[in-house]
């Protein structure tokens, strides 16, 4: 089953004013939901490149979106600024695994980008992960 989590079918209710609000508060009830763990933390900004942080899992999520919710319409750029500030919180928030909770697929290109900057920041392939629609 595929679903359509673009602004036309994502509804925007208090306490979300936006259409990325609303998706970070989608994404925090879909892993609730899935992982049956309450002790998800969801990060106010400023997030330092992190929107949900699972402790128990050493996980952190970004919740990325696009109104659109196409393939492509992800930025790399936002994604990379993200993963940078997520690995500068890292020993504070002690996180192993970073996944991008999208409501769109990256090209491919995008995909090389981030890894490659993961990378560099002394990520391995592996605790990078993408979750999307």
């Amino acid at each position: 089953m595929r679903y359509n989590f673009s602004a036309e079918f994502l509804r925007i209710t208090p306490p979300d004013t936006s259409f990325g609000d609303a998706w970070e508060s989608l994404c925090y009830d879909l892993l609730v939901a899935e992982l049956g763990d309450l002790s998800l933390q969801r990060i106010i900004a400023p997030d330092n490149g992190i929107d949900i942080l699972h402790r128990a899992a050493d996980s952190a999520y970004q919740c990325k979106s696009d109104e659109r919710g196409a393939l492509g319409s992800l930025s790399a750029i936002e994604s990379v600024t993200s993963l940078k500030a997520a690995v500068s919180a890292r020993p504070a928030l002690g996180w192993t695994d970073y996944f991008y909770a999208t409501n769109a697929n990256y090209t491919g290109t995008a995909v090389k980008k981030i890894l490659e900057e993961g990378s560099s920041l002394g990520l391995n392939g592996s605790q990078i992960q993408f979750r999307g629609p």
